[in-house]
């Protein structure tokens, strides 16, 4: 252990060390309260919908978006846009939830993915590895 109270994760591979949150100080707090309607579905045009989620995401709201986010059943839509432009604070907690719920909606053949992410939840996906949120890159 490292002075502190943090794990050190030297020994690990790189992408193990992105997607551990849990290496954090012991006394660490929340990075804020997240807002009242901290995500709601809208229609997408096309039988799509679109889940819009805003505010600081981090461990605290990891229940709330879970909440939210499965009163549509993986699958049950075959397109789902998850419009992340109004996030401030984004991590790999949420990220883990919008990943696992992309491929249990694979298994039913339908569409997750990520639009208008702004700059730190972009930088999270690409970082941890789930490109597969974002769709194809450009041609």
């Amino acid at each position: 252990m490292r002075s502190g109270g943090r794990r050190s994760l030297c020994g690990y591979p790189r992408a193990f060390r992105a997607l551990d949150h849990t290496v954090a100080h012991a006394d660490a707090k929340p990075v804020s309260t997240p807002p009242p309607e901290l995500a709601r579905w809208e229609p997408a045009g096309g039988g799509a919908q679109r889940f819009i989620v805003s505010g600081d995401l981090d461990y605290s709201a990891h229940d709330r978006v879970i909440a939210a986010m499965w009163t549509r059943a993986p699958g049950s839509v075959p397109r789902v846009e998850i419009d992340l432009g109004a996030v401030g604070f984004f991590d790999t907690s949420i990220a883990r939830i919008l990943e696992l719920y992309r491929v249990e909606a694979a298994h039913h053949e339908a569409e997750v993915r990520v639009v208008n992410p702004s700059r730190i939840p972009l930088m999270v996906l690409q970082l941890a590895g789930l490109s597969a949120l974002l769709g194809p890159g450009p041609a």
